[in-house]
């Protein structure tokens, strides 16, 4: 089980890793809401998100409950 041992430090297993910023993805499931145009628009899921290699421009976030 992973455990924080510090501000920017996980400790999994016998490995310490370290990150000015550490993301917990909790295994939620995206859920795309109903929103006229939404389907020929470009987005992202709490899945898809994590696939990025560049931040982008500009970033809406709906929902996050």
């Amino acid at each position: 089980m992973p455990v924080f041992v510090g501000s920017h430090q996980l400790k999994v297993g016998d490995d310490l890793l370290e990150s000015e910023k550490i993301f917990i993805n909790t295994g939620g499931r995206p859920s795309i809401p109903a929103i006229s145009g939404l389907d020929s628009a470009p987005y992202l899921t709490n899945e898809s998100v994590m696939e990025l290699t560049t931040l982008p421009q500009h970033l809406l976030i709906l929902g996050g409950g």
